[in-house]
């Protein structure tokens, strides 16, 4: 063959042969000669032309039709006469003749950035010429362009052709079926590129051709559309050579795979059938029978179900690509996959499966071959299995985007080939192992957004191949390795999202020479330089170092990086300016990011008109730079600006029209600056902008008018001008912005109506679909915006395209909303409040449908609130308050769920306002009156809240001992005085306690002013100058002695009581002498505090009984027997003789039984305590006579006796005139005088009736005590109006501290209004008291106060900035309100105080906003933060953790974020820990572990995700709950054998990831009580340890997983009444007969696959009936009858037996559970009658027996008997009969269905009685069981409507439903069943009903669903029923009604098939009705039907001309009362 040789090669051969044969010294001659002949003929042939002058002629013709831009065929011309020595040609070298063409272009794939690639193709078309070319063999013209041209036919001719290759060449067209013609054919290839983006597409009309092609060895005709004319069978049996080795049909649109076939193909190596969707198939077995296969792809073929085995068990398979399916499993075995070089699993649905198992087969191999493996993103689970480093013939791992954990192992640096690593997108975490380092060839390891923790190896520095460095988003800590310097061949370093800390020098990149991308933002690096001239050695084009520290002076180094094209510097620490040789240096950046630094200094006509050449700048962000003064009006030169952000700044002066003009700009953002002046009118015509954002800034003039320019329209989305100063009206033409879905015009001061154009809007009104993210600058970024909606502002970013928001609140709007407005129907916020718009709401809101937030408050809308409106079900922020709205509030699932604030300051009644609506169509009527009644109570009704809230104040009573004390030279007394003034502002509860439960230290002097008191402690000391004298006396002595004998004293206190250690009593323990006499005076034998739980505290108190010795103790003036124990015995009435007592103190000691009235005999007594605790006992008091003989009394304590009885209590009191101190609290007192005669006590300091439920009117006398410190009037429930106040608390000048929590006279205006007036307050607590009033604004000059309780109230104010000036508050309890405005100005001005007091602040339950500010810290003292259940944002800030003393943090309920602090580990007191329900990310912080003292922990419902270890738990060896569930942690331990340092009693730790094996543990917390570890990924066996390892389980829920087993356990582990979920596992075997054992009251079992009967569990010989109350036994296999044995479970309150396979009847018994509200045993096989005594039942509320097998009749109701039945489903079942008419006293029934039985007969007419159905009663949730911290148990039901089953919980209460569709129910509709006006579901189709439709259908206005399709019935559809404007399902099909459909914007919208087969006209039908309203193919009738026609026609008429006069008269008089009301007003 001869191609191009030349001559010098011919020469060379010619003397080459030449020398040979001379050479030869015996060659004869005549040899010789011809030698040389030969010789002299090669000559001749090398230089003489071989090409066919024809064929050469050809060849130019058929260049002359090709496009040859590049001249590659330069070559081919005339001149050039051998054409076998042109450019692509070869020849035969004997016959000269053309046998290939090699013209192939260059590839796209390889060529994909090569410019020149498109210039080097050929194009044009295909001359005939090459036909003359008949011994061409070869042709190859792939990878050109020929535009389009079809493949010539002709080619069909070149018969001697064995090669053809026309693929990715652009033919399109049909494939010639000539082309089965060359039967010499070996290779055909016309493939199509899958990644082409040409539009051509090729096809075959028939493969048939093929047959011809019998040597074929290899055929592609992938991306060929063959799919219509392909037969699997056809094809490889008949038409594909069985010589055929390689067949590509990739992407071919093939048909599905036939599953079984014959083909004999045993050639064939190479298969590829990817890109066909063969969705129904898994992968057929017969691919298995190609045993010669080396490579099979069938990638993206939604093949489905396992991998076969056959597959993988083709020995000589080495490449296998099956990505990008949904395959679930793949079995391998060693013997066959050694040999696999490649395998390609990617994209598929792995999910769960372990990665170590699917390697297991590769592992076993003694040599694998395996280089590539791939898995990326199937779902694989596991760790990364150590044996991967065996396989040492690896290039490239890809494991991306799976679920694999655990760490890497070192044994994969034994793979010394690997040249890539790619496992990013997994759970990966532990450190990088050093071995890495041994990876030598690898070029790309990419571990991004794994959970790689620890410091990065040194070993890094080893990879002297490494190109491609990702280790970005991970929890990588420690510094940057200085080895990774030494990486020369390293092009991109990406280390973002890290915790990489420390210093970073120049010698970090001393080597990296070749380096292109440097991003490492998001750690908290340092840049210090060594040298300060340093030059990098690369050339950057990409450089992200956001966050680092780089400042303060801009880096100066960068300015030898001239090859920038992205530099993001932001929150870098630089406060300098920008240098100027910043332009010069980087002319060509395109993506620049300089926010969050200072460039205070910073000029801006510098920095944007340095220079006049154009910038490059695509990206600019400038905000929060604090940047300032104008911008210069050079933006011209910026014309490739497509982002421009420079928010938060402070720039003034007008905005530029340059660079409004900017003609790429997309996003304009300058948001919360100070700019001003007007806009730019160009600036709204702008054809690029897609985000302009000049949100709180200071312009003024009107918003400027869309001009509209040639037919290009505005691309505009978001337009947000807030916070301005526009004026005027919103101009008409803004409608021009049609692809607007964000206009905020808030907060201005615009003008006149809401233009009515708004439905141009088509991304808001639906005609256009929005795309999610809103891209920017060819979608390299994508738009965000901080957007107000729901009344709180938030970041939105990937899903701002979904958005949509128009916000016109705020501004002097008028008029009525547009109806246009409604037409808006894919908006999802809408805010017009604060307006002054007037008019009505819209009827048609309703068709908004994608409402989430809509706020219309503030206006002066009137009328009544659409009932459209209940079908806005997305709805969950709604305000309609303070307009003029009256009437009922529409019934809906939504709207009932709002707050009652949300309808506040209208006329409105019904849920969930509390004014109820009184008759059935009121809102019409009566919405005035109500108005008006509503407005007289207003202020001083008790229309104000029932929440409750108490502040602790407890007032100190100090005791006064008797006279002075006598001074002697052998005795001294130390008198030490503490001042207790009582407005020291260091009182608290604390101090106070210990005050009250120390008495025995306290005695007060008469005469001593009642702010204070002196303590004396009197120590009697013995003269040292007479120690042997012994002052006590001998038988007082004795008496001690005695007394101490009946005493218990189990800790030994009085030891020292003893003549034999020391004869003086007076220095006896607890005993006080006269110093003269000696005579014992005082005795202190209090004991510990009764707060203390210490078991140590237990034994220092005192027991036994008294001794009567007592009384031989004459002088004894002081007795204290407090906190102690005796043991319920009696106060002995000896005690009434000690007559000289002053001080008696029996307090909380555990006495009972009636008080002595020898008490009275104590004359002298002052200080009597006698309480017996804090709550009310049983010992009644029955005479308060004695009193009278107490006349010195000034203390008197008897808290918790019961004087009910005791009715003249408050005139015994009235006998001690002395008294200053009165605590009688919980003494069940009832009756209180009003107006008592006389008050002798007005020297009355403290009053204390708290806990007595007096439940009667303030009475005002005690606002006449005007020397009061201290009242207590808690839980009095003392109402208003306040009568005989004097003049209320403006009396009360001395008082500090005042209590009184629940009652309601505190919500009068005036009695709040004098509490104002107290500002020596130190203590205050009004909770619950029913205030509604603001009360904050009057507390600013209470600066004494210390405690203040406000909780449970209803108070709705704004938190002022003022209180931050009461820096004495140690306690502020605000729970429970309705407080709004921003928490972060709050805590910010509570931390100005200089030295902060405050210990408890609590804000939970509020409507507070903002975020924790981070000053948080300097609440030092801080004991309790609950800022729970409000709005709180942001994130916990660091300082929270210098708070070392807070023991409860509550932050429960908020929308918090970010990741949880690691400063948490340093809240060492912490004790509570609630942060559940909030957006909380990351991981939980390691340093949680240090929390010792933490013993209750809830983080549940947040998104945390991460791995945990023990480290997390390390030292939490106090802790008793975990709530964690609901996040995606997941738990990975290092230590299999692990025992937790705790012993929990609740762990709810549901769908964490705890699998695949049972966490064993679980298995050392002996003391649980509830387990929750639900979805936890657990697939194992069930341990046998659990049912024996615990004792007390009252909440067990294991459902959700792959738990195996059969269920044997004896449940002897659960508590009495407990929870047992076990459903959505795999248990096995029958239900246990011990389970019955159990004393659960929950069991739920659905879900799994238990078997058997269920005899066994409910029919044991039980002595006692069982709790169990819910018994869930649906979707099992569980068989059998139902056994009669229900005696012994009457408690069942649920039966859910449904999808079982149960038979036999209903036993009788079952309605006798007097218990039972729901029996579900739907789907079964059940058969028989259904027992009576089961619609009988009292209880039941649900029945549904639906598809089963029943027969008879439905059963009687029993006369007189009442049921609470809501649903009743009998669907689909074998009944018969006709309904009774007692079915009618099923009054509460809402939901019946008797569908697809034979019931027959007529339809009842007393449907009417259902209550429900009617309207005439409202429903309520069906909750069937209450299960504690969890969701109600609620009702549920599968029902059927608009022809489909749906299954309904939540809002199964609201759903009416009757369908008797499917039966033999003839006659016609009864018009009673039009009185269900409650109906929303209606079916009675398939019967044989005749008559008309009822006229009254109309009045059901709820109806949703109606469908009375296959019946008989005639007329007319009746005209009322076009106003079912809630209709959205309706089928009249298959009657025989007639006329025409009746308009309606309701039933014009529904389908024509809703009303084939009549004889109806009229739309939607195609068919026009007639003059007559009829059908023109409408037969004529009878004259009767005529004449009935006639007069139905007159009465529409009669209907229509009722309206127009209705309508005349009511706008007449509506003229005539404007008039009036004009004239009037003038």
């Amino acid at each position: 063959m001869v191609n191009g040789i030349g001559n010098g090669k011919a020469t060379w051969f010619f003397l080459h042969s030449a020398a040979i044969i001379l050479g030869h010294q015996k060659m004869t001659s005549h040899t010789f000669r011809f030698s040389c002949v030969y010789v002299l003929t090669i000559f001749t042939f090398f230089h003489c032309s071989l090409c066919i002058e024809y064929e050469k002629t050809a060849l130019l013709e058929f260049k002359k039709d090709l496009i040859d831009d590049a001249n590659l065929l330069s070559s081919w011309n005339s001149s050039n006469g051998d054409c076998c020595k042109w450019y692509g040609i070869t020849c035969n070298n004997q016959t000269g003749r053309v046998t290939e063409i090699r013209l192939r272009g260059p590839d796209d794939m390889a060529d994909f950035d090569n410019q020149e690639a498109s210039v080097q193709k050929l194009g044009g078309k295909l001359n005939p010429s090459l036909r003359n070319l008949t011994s061409l063999e070869y042709l190859d013209l792939s990878s050109n362009d020929f535009g389009g041209n079809p493949i010539p036919t002709y080619i069909g001719s070149l018969r001697n052709l064995t090669y053809l290759n026309l693929s990715d060449s652009s033919f399109s067209g049909e494939i010639p079926t000539q082309l089965g013609n060359l039967s010499a054919l070996r290779v055909l290839s016309v493939h199509r590129n899958l990644y082409s983006d040409d539009q051509y597409e090729l096809r075959v009309e028939s493969l048939r051709w093929l047959s011809g092609v019998s040597r074929l060895r290899h055929l592609d005709l992938s991306g060929v559309e063959v799919g219509q004319v392909f037969d699997w069978s056809q094809v490889t049996r008949t038409l594909l050579p069985s010589s055929l080795e390689q067949l590509h049909l990739s992407n071919c649109g093939l048909p599905p795979i036939t599953p079984n076939l014959t083909i004999n193909l045993s050639s064939l190596s190479v298969l590829d059938l990817s890109f066909n969707n063969f969705s129904t198939n898994s992968i057929p077995s017969w691919i298995s029978s190609f045993r010669s296969l080396v490579s099979l792809n069938l990638a993206n073929c939604e093949f489905k179900g396992s991998v076969p085995p056959g597959l993988m068990n083709i020995n000589s398979l080495t490449t296998l690509d099956l990505s990008n399916n949904q395959l679930t499993s793949i079995q391998t075995t060693p013997e066959t996959i050694c040999n696999l070089r490649e395998i390609n699993l990617s994209w598929n649905k792995f999910d769960g499966k372990n990665l170590s198992e699917v390697l297991s087969s590769w592992f076993q191999c003694e040599s694998s071959k395996l280089e590539s493996l791939r898995f990326v993103g199937s779902g694989l689970s596991g760790n990364l299995p150590p044996q991967l480093g065996n396989l040492k013939n690896l290039v490239h791992i890809d494991l991306n985007k799976n679920s694999i954990s655990g760490s890497i192992p070192d044994s994969l640096g034994n793979l010394s080939s690997l040249q890539t690593l790619q496992l990013a997108f997994n759970s990966i975490s532990g450190t990088l192992p050093d071995s890495i380092g041994r990876l030598t060839t690898l070029v790309t390891m990419y571990l991004s957004s794994n959970l790689i923790s620890g410091p990065l190896p040194d070993s890094l520095g080893r990879l002297s191949s490494l190109a491609d460095l990702d280790l970005s988003y991970n929890e990588i800590n420690g510094t940057l390795p200085q080895s990774i310097g030494q990486l020369t061949n390293l092009t991109s370093l990406n280390i973002e999202h890290n915790f990489l800390r420390g210093v970073v020098t120049e010698d970090h990149f001393a080597n990296l020479t070749s380096l292109i991308t440097l991003r490492a933002s998001a750690n908290t690096l340092r840049f210090e330089l060594l040298d300060n001239n340093w030059e990098p050695p690369f050339q950057l084009q990409i450089l992200n170092f956001n966050s680092w520290s780089l400042g303060p002076n801009f880096p100066h180094w960068l300015q030898n990086q001239t090859d920038l094209l992205i530099l993001y510097l932001a929150s870098t620490g630089i406060s300098d300016d920008i240098p100027s040789w910043f332009w010069n240096s980087f002319s060509g950046l395109q993506y620049l990011n300089i926010s969050d630094n200072n460039f205070s200094s910073m000029s801006v006509d510098d920095f944007f008109c340095s220079n006049e050449e154009q910038k490059q700048v695509i990206y600019l962000n400038m905000g929060n730079a604090n940047i300032s003064g104008v911008l210069p009006d050079c933006f011209s030169t910026w014309e490739f600006l497509n982002i421009f952000s420079i928010q938060n700044n402070n720039l003034s002066g007008k905005l530029p029209i340059s660079l409004a003009n900017l003609s790429s700009l997309e996003s304009l953002n300058m948001r919360n600056n100070k700019l001003s002046g007007e806009l730019p009118v160009n600036l709204m015509n702008s054809k690029s902008l897609l985000i302009i954002d000049l949100t709180e800034n200071e312009f003024t003039g009107s918003i400027p008018i869309p001009i509209p320019i040639g037919d290009e329209a505005t691309t505009l989305r978001l337009l947000n001008l807030r916070s301005n100063r526009f004026d005027g009206e919103i101009p008409d033409e803004i409608c021009r912005i049609d692809s607007i879905q964000i206009l905020d015009l808030a907060d201005n001061n615009l003008s006149g109506r809401i233009p009515n154009c708004f439905n141009n809007f088509s991304v808001m009104t639906g005609k256009v679909e929005p795309s999610q993210m809103v891209g920017l600058a060819r979608d390299e970024f994508r738009g965000n915006a901080w957007l107000m909606m729901k009344g709180r502002v938030n970041g939105y970013g990937s899903i701002l395209g979904l958005v949509t928001i128009l916000d016109l609140s705020g501004n002097d709007l008028s008029g009525d909303i547009p109806i246009e407005i409604t037409q808006l129907v894919e908006l999802r916020s809408l805010n017009l409040s604060v307006n002054g718009l007037t008019g009505k709401i819209p009827v048609n809101m309703g068709d908004m449908k994608m409402l989430e937030a809509l706020d219309l408050s503030r206006n002066r809308l009137d009328g009544i609130v659409p009932l459209s409106m209940s079908r806005l079900s997305f709805l969950n922020s709604l305000n309609l308050s303070y307009n003029e709205l009256t009437g009922r509030i529409p019934l809906s699932g939504q709207l009932q769920t709002f707050e009652e604030w949300s309808f506040v300051g209208n006329g409105l009644c019904g849920p969930p306002v509390r004014l109820m609506c009184e008759r059935q169509g009121e809102g019409e009527g009566d919405a005035g009156e109500e108005e008006e009644e509503e407005g007289d109570g207003g202020s001083d009704g008790p229309e104000w809240g029932l929440i409750t809230s108490i502040v602790v104040g407890f007032v100190v009573g100090f005791w006064v001992v008797v006279g002075p004390l006598i001074g002697s030279n052998s005795w001294r007394t130390k008198v030490i005085i503490f001042p207790v003034k009582t407005e020291h502002p260091k009182i608290n509860e604390k101090y106070f306690k210990c005050l009250i439960n120390n008495l025995s230290d306290l005695r007060m002097f008469p005469g001593t002013e009642m702010g204070g008191a002196v303590m004396v402690v009197s120590n009697c000391l013995c003269d040292d100058n007479n120690p042997g004298q012994i002052l006590c006396i001998k038988k007082e002595r004795l008496a001690l002695l005695q007394f101490k004998n009946d005493l218990i004293d189990a800790a030994n206190r009085l030891s020292s009581w003893s003549s034999a250690k020391n004869m003086d009593c007076c220095q006896w323990a607890g005993i006080v002498c006269d110093n003269i006499t000696g005579h014992v005076q005082e005795l202190h034998l209090q004991g510990p505090d009764p707060d203390l739980d210490l078991e140590e505290a237990s034994n220092q108190r005192l027991g036994g009984t008294i001794n009567p010795s007592l009384l031989s103790l004459k002088q004894l003036k002081y007795l204290d027997l407090s906190c102690n124990d005796f043991e319920a015995i009696q106060i002995p009435s000896f005690i009434g003789s000690l007559i000289n007592l002053r001080y008696l103190n029996l307090s909380l000691s555990q006495f009972q039984g009636n008080i002595p009235h020898e008490i009275g005999n104590l004359f002298n007594l002052v200080v009597l305590d006698l309480r017996i605790g804090r709550w009310l006992s049983d010992f009644t008091v029955k005479s308060l006579d004695w009193l009278s003989g107490l006349s010195l009394l000034q203390y008197l304590d008897m808290s918790g006796y019961d004087l009910n009885t005791v009715s003249e209590w408050l005139q015994a009191i009235h006998t001690l005139p002395a008294l200053n101190e009165l605590h009688l609290s919980s003494c069940n007192l009832s009756q209180i005088p009003r107006h008592p005669t006389k008050l002798n006590f007005t020297s009355l300091t403290i009053l204390d009736l708290s806990y007595n439920f007096f439940d009667t009117l303030m009475p005002g006398w005690i606002f006449s005590l005007s020397k009061l410190v201290s009242l207590d009037l808690s839980r009095c429930l003392f109402h208003g109006p306040v009568l005989d106040s004097v003049s209320g608390f403006n009396n009360l000048t001395h008082l500090k501290f005042l209590h009184v929590t629940e009652n309601d006279f505190m919500n009068s205006p005036s009695v709040l209004k004098g509490l104002m007036s107290l500002t020596s307050l130190v203590s205050l607590d009004v909770s619950t008291c029913d205030i509604s009033s603001p009360v904050l604004g009057g507390l600013h000059n209470m600066t004494s106060l210390v405690s203040i309780d406000l909780s449970q109230n209803h108070i709705v104010e704004a938190l002022p900035n003022s209180f931050g000036v009461l820096c004495n508050l140690i306690h502020i309890d605000f729970r429970s309100n309705n407080f709004s405005g921003s928490v972060s100005e709050l805590l910010t001005n509570l931390c100005e105080c200089k030295s902060s007091k405050l210990e408890y602040l609590a804000f939970s339950a509020n409507r507070l906003s903002g975020y924790i500010p981070e000053r948080i810290g300097q609440l030092q003292h801080l004991v309790t933060f609950d800022l729970a259940f409000n709005y709180i944002s942001g994130i916990i800030p660091y300082s929270l953790g210098r708070l070392s003393f807070l023991k409860e943090l509550m932050l429960n309920v908020n929308s918090l974020s970010g990741p949880l602090p690691d400063s948490l580990g340093n809240l060492t007191s912490l004790f509570w820990l609630e942060i559940s329900y909030n957006n909380f990310n990351g991981s939980l912080p390691e340093s949680i572990g240090h929390l010792g003292n933490l013993d209750y922990m809830s983080v549940h419902h947040n998104s945390l995700t991460g791995v945990l270890t023990e480290n997390h738990f390390a030292n939490l060896t106090s802790l008793k709950t975990i709530w964690a569930e609901a996040n995606m942690l997941s738990l990975q331990l290092r230590d299999k054998n692990w025992v937790p340092p705790f012993q929990l009693k609740v762990l709810r730790i549901g769908s964490w990831s705890l699998g695949p094996h049972f966490p064993s543990w679980i298995q050392s917390q002996k003391n649980l009580t509830d387990l929750d570890i639900a979805k936890a990924g657990i697939s194992d066996v069930m341990p046998s340890w659990f049912w024996s390892s615990f004792s007390d389980i009252v909440f067990l829920n294991i459902s959700q997983n792959s738990i195996r087993g059969i269920l044997k356990g004896d449940l002897s582990i659960l508590a009495p009444n407990a929870i047992v979920d076990l459903s959505d596992n795999y248990f096995q075997g029958p239900l246990p007969g011990n389970f019955s054992e159990a004393d659960f009251v929950f069991l739920d079992v659905s879900n799994n696959n238990l078997s058997g009967s269920i005899e066994q569990f409910l029919c044991p010989s039980l002595e006692k009936d069982r709790p169990l109350q819910v018994l869930d036994l649906a979707n099992n296999n569980m068989s059998g009858v139902i056994p009669d044995c229900w005696m012994n479970w009457q408690a069942l309150s649920v039966v859910n037996f449904e999808n079982n396979k149960f038979s036999g009847e209903i036993p009788e018994s079952v309605g006798n559970l007097f218990s039972l509200l729901s029996f579900n045993i739907r789907n079964n096989k059940l058969s028989g009658k259904l027992p009576a005594s089961l619609l009988n039942s009292e209880s039941l509320q649900i029945i549904d027996l639906a598809e089963n097998e029943f027969i008879g009749s439905i059963p009687s109701l029993i006369d007189g008997e009442e049921t609470k039945l809501k649903l009743l489903s009998l669907r689909s079942n074998k009944l018969q009969g006709e309904i009774p008419d007692e079915l009618c006293r099923l009054t509460s029934i809402q939901i019946l269905d008797l569908a697809h039985n034979n019931l027959s007969g007529t339809l009842p007419t007393c449907f009417y009685n259902f209550s429900i159905m009617s309207g005439r009663q409202g429903s309520s949730p069906i909750v069937l069981y209450d299960v504690p911290f969890q969701d109600q148990f609620l009702g549920s039901a599968l029902l059927v409507t608009k022809g489909r089953e749906f299954k309904y919980s939540t809002i199964l209460y609201l759903v009416t439903t009757l369908d008797l569709s499917g039966n033999k129910f003839s006659g016609p509709i009864p018009r009673e069943l039009m009185g269900l006006v409650g109906l929303r579901w209606l079916n009675l189709s398939g019967n044989e009903l005749t008559g008309r439709i009822p006229e009254e259908m109309g009045e059901m206005t709820l109806l949703e669903s109606l469908d009375l399709s296959m019946n008989q019935l005639d007329g007319r559809i009746p005209w009322s029923m076009s106003r079912l404007s809630a209709l959205n399902w309706l089928n009249l099909s298959s009657n025989k009604l007639t006329g025409e459909i009746p308009t309606s914007t309701q039933l014009q919208s529904l389908n024509e098939s809703s009303f084939k087969e009549n004889t109806l006209c009229g739309p939607p039908l195609t068919v026009v009705c007639n003059k007559k309203g009829a059908s023109p193919d409408a037969s004529i009738g009878s004259r009767e039907e005529q004449n009935e026609d006639d007069e139905s026609d007159g009465q529409n008429w009669g209907f229509i001309i009722s309206i127009v006069l209705g309508f005349i008269f009511g706008f007449w008089r509506y003229k005539l009362y404007c008039n009036i009301y004009n004239q009037f007003m003038h």
